[in-house]
Order: C-alpha cells, then sequence, then structure tokens
C-alpha cells in the first residue's frame, strides 16, 4: 500500500439542480443541463448572458441548528451559511462526529468575492445597528473557514486557500499535505462560490462567457463558459488509517500537484502550456502511476477558443512523455452541465470524478458535436464523451486526472484511483439503532429518511458514534435481518424522559439460570479460576453479578453507590475494590461478609440498575438505550465488544431552514446607520432589557429567563447589547456582566444595582 496514499471518505455539496451528492450524480448520469434559462434581454443590451447555474433557496439557512440568532443569520453571507451545511454533511457522511473524534480535524477551503457586504452596507436600515465589523466577519472570505472550525469543534488547522478558480483542487493539494505531514488526522476541503444576487452574467463578446449560456467544452462552436454558483467538500484521511478504521472510502488520491505560469505566457489571464504540462506530470510523478493508466480526465474546460486548445495541448505533452496510445482516454468537464462555480469549480471537476471512479460510469460531457479544429484529438490520448458509458478498464484499476487553473496562472492536477474492495461487517446480535435531532420534528424526518441498506450493525455503529448527539432522541433495538424502518414504528423516545442521573447498582442474591448478555461469557470465565470446583451457588452469584457489574461499567454507566446483601454484596465489594475476586469466593464460600462503608444499606429515592433483572433476554439493550435517551454518555466500541464495525453513508440531517435576506431596495437614499433610543425610566427595567435583547438577536420576543448566549448571542454582539442598555438605561457594563446576568431579568438587576 501507498503510504503516500489519500482517502475520499466523504462528501458533500450544493450544485445547480443538486442538493446532495446522490442527486448531482443522477443529473450527471442522465445528461442533464443544470442552467437555468432567463428572458432573452441582449437583443435590446448586449450586455448580458441570459443563463446562470443557480442554487435552489440558497438565502435559507438552519440558524438554530448552529446556535445563530436571526440577526446574525442575515448578516452571514449565503456563502458561510450554505458552506457551514455542506461541511456538517461532509462530516456526517463520512460517519464522524468531531466531538467525539479524538483525532485532529483540519478545514482547508476558499470562497469568492460575493458582494454581500455591499449590499449589507446599501441597506444598513435592514439592521438597525449593523456595524462595519459585523458585515466583514460575516461575509469575508478570511472567515468562511474559521467559522467552521468553530462551530463544528474542529481543533485542527483552518486555512483559507485563495486561487482564483483553482481555490477548490488547490484547497485539496493543501489538505493531502497537512495529512501526510502530520498537521491533521483527518481534512475538510472544497470551496463556494454563492453570488447575491444570482441572476445573468456579463457577457463580452470574445470573452470567457458563453453568448448563450451553453458550455461547449472542446466543440467548435464553443465561446466561452457559464456563471454559476456551488459549493463542494470532501473529507480526506490516510488510506491506511481509513482501512484499518473501517471507513467508507469512495475513491483514492494517488498524487496532487500545484504551480504557476510565472510569465510564461501572452498575458497575466492567459493560460499556458508549459505551466500546465509541468503539473500534470507533477502530479502523475507522485502518484506514481504511467499516463497510459489513467483512463478519464475531468478537464478544466472553460470552452473559450483559447484555453480549450492550450488545455489539449498540455495534456497531449504530458502523456506523450510515456504513451503514444490514441483514443483510450475518455475526457470531458462537468461545466458542461452546471457551468463554471468559479472558486468551487475544481472540487466540482473533483467529486464528479470520485463518484466516477466509484460507481465505474463515466458521465457524458455536453454540448459536443463537432471537435474544435485546432485541437488534434485524431493523434491524441483523449475522446470527448459524448453519452454516459459504463468505465471498462479490461481489469485495471480505474484511474482519472482532475485538473483546474485559475486565472493569475495557479495551476492544480489531482491524480484519482477507485476505492480498494471493502471489507463487511456483519453480526447475529440485536443492534441498539439510536438517532437525535434538534427539534421533534427533525428527529421525524430523521427516522423517515432512514432505510435498511447496509448491514444493521454498520448502520447501528455510524448512528452511535458518527452524529452528534441533540436533545430530543429515540431508539429502536433490530434483529441483524429486521427492516430497520419497521423498527423505528416502534421506536421509544425520550420526551417526559427524567434527565439522566447514574444509578446505583443493585447487586441480586441468587444465581441466575440464564444471562443474555453476550459479552458477559467472557468476563465470567475469568471469575471461573478463583471459584471452587463444582462452584457454590453463591460462588456462581457472585462472579455473575461481578461480572454483569463490570459489563455495565465497561459500557459507560458508571455507578452511583453500590447495594446487595449476601453473596451480591460481596460482588459489589469487589467492584469497589475493597476485596479481590478470590477473596469475594473464598468468602462466599465461608459466608462471612467484612465490614466495609462502600456498600450502601438503602437505596429509597434514589435510580437503581438491579443487575439480575437486567441481565434478562432482551433487557440489557432497551436499558442501555433508556439510559441514552436521558443523556448518559455510552462506551459505544465497549458495546460492540471489540468487533470492527464499518462507517458507511447515511442520510445526514435534515435541516429545518427558514429564509434570512436582506432585500436590495430601489432607494438610494443614505440612511442613518444607528438612532440610539431614548433614556426610558417609566418602563420596567427587565422589560427594556427584554426589548433589547430581542432587538439585538433580531427576535421577536425574549422572555425574562432566557439565556442570551442560548439564544445564539456572542462575545461580539454582548458588546452592542451592553452598548443599547448604556444608552437605554444609561448604565456601563463590562462584557463580563453579560456572562454574569446572561438572562434579561437578571441584567435588569444588575442595571438596578449600578443605579441605586
Amino acid at each position: 500500500m501507498d503510504e503516500n496514499a489519500i482517502a475520499v471518505i466523504g462528501l458533500s455539496c450544493r450544485f445547480p439542480g443538486a442538493n446532495g451528492p446522490e442527486q448531482f450524480w443522477a443529473n450527471l448520469v442522465d445528461g442533464v443541463d443544470s442552467i437555468t434559462r432567463y428572458p432573452d434581454r441582449r437583443a435590446a443590451t448586449r450586455e448580458y448572458t441570459p443563463a446562470r447555474g443557480v442554487l435552489e433557496a440558497p438565502e435559507w439557512f438552519d440558524a438554530g441548528y448552529f446556535g445563530y440568532a436571526p440577526r446574525e443569520a442575515r448578516i452571514m453571507s449565503p456563502q458561510h451559511r450554505v458552506f457551514l451545511e455542506c461541511a456538517l454533511e461532509a462530516l456526517e457522511s463520512a460517519g464522524y462526529d468531531p466531538d467525539r473524534y479524538d483525532g485532529a480535524i483540519g478545514v482547508y477551503a476558499g470562497g469568492t468575492e460575493t458582494y454581500y457586504g455591499q449590499l449589507l452596507r446599501a441597506e444598513r436600515h435592514e439592521i438597525p445597528g449593523m456595524t462595519d465589523w459585523e458585515i466583514l466577519i460575516g461575509t469575508a472570505a478570511d472567515f468562511l473557514v474559521s467559522r467552521i472550525a468553530y462551530k463544528l469543534g474542529l481543533r485542527g488547522p483552518a486555512v483559507t486557500v485563495q486561487a482564483a478558480c483553482a481555490t477548490s483542487l488547490v484547497a485539496v493539494h493543501t489538505a493531502t499535505r497537512a495529512l501526510l505531514s502530520g498537521d491533521c488526522d483527518i481534512a475538510l476541503a472544497g470551496g463556494v462560490a454563492i453570488h447575491v444576487p444570482q441572476k445573468d452574467s456579463p457577457y463580452v463578446s470574445g470573452g470567457i462567457i458563453s453568448a448563450d449560456g451553453k458550455c461547449r467544452t472542446f466543440d467548435a462552436a464553443a465561446d466561452g463558459t457559464v456563471g454559476s454558483d456551488g459549493a463542494g467538500m470532501v473529507v480526506l484521511k490516510r488510506l491506511a488509517e481509513a482501512i484499518a478504521d473501517g471507513d467508507h472510502i469512495r475513491a483514492v488520491i494517488l498524487g496532487t500537484a500545484v504551480n504557476n505560469d510565472g510569465a510564461d505566457r501572452i498575458g497575466y489571464t492567459a493560460p499556458s502550456v508549459a505551466g500546465q504540462t509541468a503539473v500534470i506530470l507533477d502530479a502523475l510523478e507522485v502518484a506514481g502511476v504511467a499516463a497510459d493508466t489513467i483512463t478519464m480526465i475531468e478537464a478544466h474546460g472553460t470552452a473559450t477558443p483559447l484555453g480549450d486548445p492550450i488545455e489539449i495541448s498540455a495534456l497531449n505533452q504530458a502523456f506523450r512523455e510515456s504513451t503514444e496510445r490514441v483514443g483510450y482516454c475518455a475526457i470531458g468537464s462537468v461545466k458542461t452541465n452546471i457551468g463554471h462555480t468559479d472558486a468551487a469549480a475544481g472540487i466540482a471537476g473533483l467529486i464528479k470524478a470520485v463518484l466516477a471512479v466509484e460507481q465505474g460510469i463515466i458521465p457524458a460531457s455536453l454540448h459536443f458535436a463537432h471537435p474544435n479544429p485546432q485541437i488534434p484529438f485524431d493523434d491524441s490520448p483523449f475522446r470527448v464523451v459524448t453519452s454516459s458509458e459504463k468505465w471498462d478498464t479490461g481489469g485495471i484499476a480505474r484511474r482519472a486526472g482532475v485538473s483546474s487553473f485559475g486565472i493569475g496562472g495557479t495551476n492544480a492536477h489531482v491524480v484519482l484511483e477507485q476505492p480498494p474492495p471493502g471489507r463487511s461487517s456483519s453480526s447475529e446480535s440485536d443492534q441498539l439503532i439510536v438517532l437525535s435531532a434538534r427539534t421533534p420534528e427533525a428527529l421525524d424526518a430523521v427516522a423517515a429518511g432512514l432505510r435498511s441498506g447496509a448491514s444493521n450493525a454498520d448502520t447501528a455503529w455510524t448512528l452511535q458514534v458518527g452524529r452528534r448527539e441533540l436533545p430530543h432522541r429515540q431508539y429502536a433495538i433490530v434483529g441483524h435481518n429486521d427492516d430497520i424502518a419497521s423498527a423505528l414504528a416502534n421506536a421509544v423516545r425520550n420526551a417526559d424522559k427524567p434527565v439522566w442521573r447514574s444509578p446505583v447498582f443493585r447487586f441480586g442474591t441468587q444465581p441466575i439460570e440464564e444471562i443474555h448478555a453476550p459479552q458477559f461469557v467472557s468476563l465470567y470465565r475469568r471469575c471461573l479460576a478463583a471459584m471452587s470446583q463444582p462452584p457454590t451457588p453463591a460462588e456462581i452469584t457472585v462472579a455473575q453479578q461481578y461480572s454483569l457489574a463490570t459489563l455495565w461499567i465497561t459500557w459507560g454507566i458508571e455507578p452511583a453507590g453500590l447495594c446487595g446483601e449476601g453473596p451480591g454484596r460481596l460482588a459489589a465489594l469487589a467492584v469497589a475494590g475493597d476485596i479481590t475476586v478470590p477473596e469475594a469466593m473464598a468468602l462466599a464460600v465461608s459466608g462471612e461478609q467484612p465490614t466495609s462503608d462502600q456498600v450502601l444499606a438503602h437505596v429509597e429515592g434514589r435510580e437503581v440498575l438491579d443487575l439480575s433483572a437486567s441481565a434478562t433476554k432482551g433487557s440489557m439493550l432497551p436499558i442501555l438505550g433508556e439510559f441514552w435517551l436521558r443523556g448518559a454518555d455510552i462506551a459505544w466500541d465497549h458495546v460492540h465488544g471489540g468487533h470492527r464495525r464499518n462507517r458507511v453513508p447515511l442520510p445526514t440531517y435534515p435541516f429545518e431552514r427558514q429564509r434570512y435576506v436582506v432585500e436590495a431596495s430601489s432607494s438610494a437614499e443614505p440612511v442613518p446607520q444607528q438612532v440610539n433610543p431614548p433614556v426610558m425610566t417609566q418602563v420596567p427595567t427587565a422589560q427594556l432589557t427584554a426589548q433589547i435583547f430581542a432587538g439585538m438577536l433580531d427576535l421577536p420576543e425574549v422572555g425574562p429567563d432566557d439565556d442570551f448566549f442560548d439564544l445564539g448571542g456572542d462575545s461580539l454582539l454582548g458588546t452592542y447589547l451592553l452598548g443599547e442598555v448604556h444608552d437605554a438605561l444609561g448604565v456601563d457594563l463590562a462584557l463580563e456582566s453579560l456572562y454574569e446576568a446572561p438572562t434579561p431579568q437578571a441584567l435588569a438587576l444588575l442595571v438596578d444595582r449600578e443605579r441605586a
């Protein structure tokens, strides 16, 4: 195995016509042109191409999930919002919850200039008191990546990458190098470009934008690309570790390279054959593969009269270093489907190639009728794929190259290979399916989207360790061949369940005839060496109760106390560490009971786990499920008894989005930035502070005991809020005061004390 190989273990995307990878892939295979056409107004102005690749509802966002107040959500650009959701979806597709992953997760990505900040400055009256600092934090590309790290709790490097159209593929290159150098253990990489408002593209005759909104890559009629919006992200991990950890590997990155054309071109914005040739050769060298093993190229493919011939010339020169074969390598560009997604262009091509090597299908490149006469395809290794085809390589691994070239001369190339064969995981045991969400409605959607597919053991494992544990929860028990959807119809929810408290373990006094705990046997066998032969009933009781208690503790259920009588008390003392297991067996035979304050005599009013009852058939998993519903921290790896499980792709979180938008007005009249409210003394202070909270957070109302930070506030908003308090109530408070008194009622009491 190549120690430099990187596994693609998860991905997410939002592209025109597709809100996720499944729809994106279906559109590619079906040859769908996802460009939106507008009424043709070029006849009058000849200034715009009446077409663009647009996203579905990019202004809609689940602010509550990420802890944002409506005010901050409106200030945050749709580019930031969509990319944050994509980051979570990518990690969930890989089956990882950052809160419970011990390694470092890095994020490497970049965005484009969206002009949303200009819109906010022009419409300041829409959000009273909005400052330039808030606009900068909410819209600038500098804060795109660190926002993801903050909201998802990622502790690895958070690096913004900017390389024009090559941004996202350069981000992938940077992420792979970070993984290989040990900077992080998992890396997110990608890019985003969402313009607000989404509209048609400026057209200049002879420029890079197609006149009729069709991107005809490598075609004789090619006259440019189409502007588009999009977002994409992949999750990367060192291949050896991905295999060892049972990750679902979508593709393998064998090598990457990045360079710049320097001055070897006719102008700053022009491409260079030499630069592109060099980056392709460098990537092949890093990958350690020959060009004649690459049977698909996902081209940059902007369909410009200058760019297309240069790109094929560079590919020809690179491939002719090692092969003279003709027409064996399929070539195309995703831009013919979705347009040019700017900073997300490279990741769009990479995701297409990842899905192609995974699925064994090469999607069609659209709008190709006659080859560009400046491109010598007849003598080239390359052929344009005009209809989707099965990827037949004659038994060798499917390999693809992906190119992305940025205005300014930055070039990136990635070499991909199909994933290695996966290892199956199965279990005859029942499984605990756990689901959670932020709201009851979202929990309904989570349950509705889950279906049987992979093994139930792998599905259970992925849900247990690969999803955030949110407040609204449910569980179901499924057999190894049961249908998950049917089992979820009888799921148990945590509505009206008491909050989790560690239970007191109650140890039994008699042997249990049959114990149905799969991991019990190995624990029980460890006790056999200390028992008489044949063992007495008291020794059997001690061994059983000790083993059951140890199993529960191994699963993460730490007792708040121990209680028991007779042999059960001896088992409790052994669990507490007062006596050893052999000593407990000897005392069980003699009938003696040592004194100890480690075992409780009474447990009235306390949560109790009856160990004997927990061992009966079918009871341990439901009890564990009940504990999880109420907030217990379960050691899921021990629940699976050390058996290797796989992370498998499952539906990602069903965001409950709302629309957060600032509309451009027709008026150009200046609006005052802020009007300070008059000092009001006739209204109760708590009512005033509640009004200030609501105004600052853009909420219709705030209750007297609602916590500012739970509502989505942060230290920056807190500073502005205290400024409003000063203007309205004449009291200067330090930011620390808000941490000490984060509710309207508590802050009002503090204000009244200051004013007294």
